[in-house]
């Protein structure tokens, strides 16, 4: 994956490493965003069956 980045972006050096690692934070911090608006917390008193 990082190769790919590096082709694609023409960059070379320490420049392209961290902005490989600084991409895959925030593509993280992104999704882990985007599936706790998809998922909602689940109330565990209202699954519990008397």
């Amino acid at each position: 994956m990082y190769n790919a980045f590096k082709v694609s972006s023409n960059l070379k050096g320490s420049k392209s490493i961290w902005l490989f690692i600084l991409g895959i934070i925030i593509s993280a911090k992104i999704s882990q965003i985007l599936i706790y608006s998809f998922v909602t917390p689940v109330n565990l008193d209202q699954l519990i069956i008397n």
